[in-house]
């Protein structure tokens, strides 16, 4: 199996207040379960979200070409916000292009 060349932004709304410390741990963990589902983590970051909250995002290298709707799938298991992440799956499955405006393509050209 070879791994996609195309990179893919992963970004998680979570709902837990920001904190150095918690922030930290989030970071960790989420870089591992990325690990652990076949995913190269490039770059990844924790950031306070306008409302307080916690941003998680990461620049990845999947191990396969990956859809959308597997994409908004995998965000959604890693901890996403319930709502946004089943608004995103239904999205996908409509065939919306800009299903979520938190994932994107990197054009590495």
């Amino acid at each position: 199996m070879s791994r996609s060349n195309t990179k893919k932004w992963i970004k998680l709304d979570i709902d837990i207040p920001y904190g150095k410390v918690i922030a930290l741990i989030v970071k960790m963990l989420k870089d591992f379960q990325l690990e652990c589902l076949g995913f190269k983590v490039v770059q990844s970051n924790v950031y306070r979200s306008r409302h307080g909250n916690m941003h998680y995002r990461a620049l990845t290298s999947p191990p396969t070409e990956i859809e959308d709707k597997h994409l908004a799938l995998i965000q959604l298991i890693l901890g996403d916000d319930p709502m946004r992440g089943w608004l995103n799956i239904a999205r996908t499955l409509k065939g919306v292009k800009n299903w979520n405006m938190l994932t994107w393509v990197v054009d590495e050209r």
